[in-house]
């Protein structure tokens, strides 16, 4: 998953969610910025709430609200919430809350996107519910001023096995982040994905939207788009230009999640992937503009690689392809063509 990008200039909200358990206390958000490290307090973006009833199929939770009042704010309708329903000796099992069956300030239901995986018989004591999110603000003056790449955060933290609350292991989860001027986003939305592949069916249980497949579905692309421009990144690109590769990769993610549950539909998935492939290829070719001293601008300058890229793809036929369509920096060097043909695999 390609690392969390910032906004020079823009404030923004680090979310968090740890992995399965409880956690025995809120964790820093330690992060080794070129001016020094600064650590951030991650807080619970919603407090424990108290279960007392769980309906026959297990897949609807009657709750008496906590300290956060109703949780209309911590469910969206594009992803379910990360929860641990926690009582000792009764039930432990991390779940997902889909939404707010009813709700009168006090009390309420949720709906579950998969039932609770025993029985639970209460008795005096209700049951926990820990919500797992958690918020640090990074405020826009810690940002460095320029694109800088590769900042390291780190989060150590306790877990709790969420069936007896007794310690589990100390964990660190540790990746990068980068600021930069401008994020490669393809602005791809639900009504254009649905444009572009109009067949696609209902959403999975939980899901008001196709968020989550079109965020994975940007990785994917991120991870094509880097491979081809390398050692040179994503971010450099006007994004919107492949709006349509975002959309078939996201169809193809789509038809990935029901492979388990229906027919096979892997040579479509397969197919969808390719038409990515060749937008992919299509718009790196015809490119007329890199960000090359990457301040989110077109600059004098910097519509030339494109045009001696587009240049040199047609002088060599249309039944060839370049293996590296852009030249961001005009070195004086020779420009290097390798060519494969468009049907070869690739």
């Amino acid at each position: 998953m390609p690392a969390r990008k910032l906004a020079i200039g823009l404030a923004h909200v680090f979310n968090w969610t740890n992995a399965d358990g409880l956690l025995a206390a809120n964790p820093l958000l330690a992060v080794d910025w070129p001016a020094g490290a600064v650590s951030y307090p991650l807080t619970l973006s919603r407090q424990v709430d108290s279960v007392t009833a769980i309906s026959a199929d297990r897949r609807t939770l009657t709750a008496t609200w906590g300290g956060s009042g109703s949780p209309t704010t911590a469910i969206s309708g594009d992803q379910p919430a990360a929860v641990v329903l926690q009582s000792i000796g009764l039930v432990g099992a991390s779940l997902r809350v889909v939404r707010i069956v009813s709700d009168d300030g006090i009390t309420g239901t949720l709906e579950l996107a998969e039932p609770v995986p025993h029985p639970v018989a209460f008795g005096v004591n209700p049951a926990n519910l820990h919500w797992l999110q958690r918020i640090a603000l990074i405020p826009s003056v810690d940002l460095p001023a320029t694109p800088t790449r590769n900042i390291r955060w780190t989060v150590d933290y306790e877990a709790r096995d969420a069936f007896n609350v007794e310690p589990l292991q100390c964990l660190r989860d540790r990746d990068v982040l980068h600021v930069v001027a401008m994020a490669f986003a393809t602005g791809l939305t639900d009504a254009q994905l649905l444009e572009v592949v109009p067949d696609l069916k209902a959403r999975p249980s939980g899901q008001g939207s196709w968020r989550a497949q079109r965020e994975a579905a940007l990785d994917e692309l991120i991870g094509m788009v880097r491979k081809r421009i390398a050692p040179r990144v994503e971010d450099v690109l006007p994004g919107r230009a492949f709006a349509n590769a975002h959309a078939y990769l996201t169809a193809a993610r789509i038809l990935d999640g029901r492979l388990s549950a229906g027919p096979d539909l892997s040579a479509q998935a397969t197919y969808l992937r390719g038409l990515a492939v060749d937008m992919v290829e299509q718009q790196l070719a015809l490119i007329d503009w890199q960000d090359v001293n990457i301040n989110g601008e077109v600059d004098s300058g910097e519509t030339d690689a494109g045009a001696r890229s587009s240049a040199a793809l047609s002088s060599i036929a249309s039944t060839y392809t370049m293996q590296s369509a852009i030249d961001y920096i005009d070195d004086g060097a020779p420009f290097p063509v390798q060519r494969v043909r468009v049907t070869d695999e690739r």
